[in-house]
């Protein structure tokens, strides 16, 4: 058994490592960092992944990945990575992070995936909104499509590779809606890129005027 700390100024991580079996526990505390060294196509996780030395049957480990703030992206603050590797699944189950104040954003059922075509996150994303009304003041979505929202939850697929993502089994405040799902399917086909906040505006816009709850 091997157990480790190290504290500076306001970073700070800690953990143990078991060798017999092999197992590794481990915290880690940030301040701010920048989301290309992990969300990007050549961050250092994503090279991790590609190289396939986590898909080790015998490799077991618990990493809480705290980050107060991301410096390159603007309202995402407390991110809460939960990163378990079992038996070679990369696992991101309760994974969160907040919007502002306004919007707790958590991953359920997901994981990293690697194959041919490239690093995904796969699973489903839940969105709890505390308030709601700042959130369509930010993405200007039109005051005919606000509605009363407290939880949107999502299947998602994210390509690392081509930068593309789709959506599918979409439920808001725990109800199935025919027309949001025509719409998902629609944006889909097209392969858009969510790449910049733009196009995340207007496919917000789309989704909210596409509901008709």
């Amino acid at each position: 058994l091997i157990k480790f700390s190290f504290i500076e100024k306001k970073n700070s991580y800690d953990g143990k490592i078991d060798f017999k079996p092999f197992y590794l526990n481990a915290n880690f505390n940030y301040e701010q960092i920048n989301s290309k060294n992990f969300l990007y196509e050549n961050s250092i996780l994503h090279e991790i992944i590609k190289s396939k030395i986590l898909n080790n049957k015998n490799l077991n480990l618990d990493i809480d990945f705290n980050v107060k703030k991301l410096t390159n992206i603007n309202h995402l603050n407390n991110i809460a990575l939960k990163i378990a590797i079992q038996e070679g699944d990369i696992i991101l189950n309760n994974s969160n992070f907040m919007w502002k104040n306004d919007l707790k954003i958590t991953l359920k059922e997901s994981f990293l995936t690697y194959d041919d075509n490239g690093v995904k996150l796969i699973g489903k994303i839940n969105l709890d909104y505390e308030n709601i009304d700042s959130f369509y003041k930010t993405f200007q979505i039109r005051k005919k499509n606000r509605k009363d929202i407290k939880l949107i939850e999502i299947d998602f697929i994210y390509s690392f590779t081509s930068k593309e993502m789709s959506f599918d089994n979409v439920k808001i405040n725990n109800l199935s809606n025919v027309n949001l799902e025509k719409f998902l399917d629609k944006f889909n086909s097209k392969e858009t890129k969510l790449t910049n906040m733009i196009v995340f505006k207007n496919f917000m816009n789309s989704f909210f005027s596409a509901y008709d709850g």
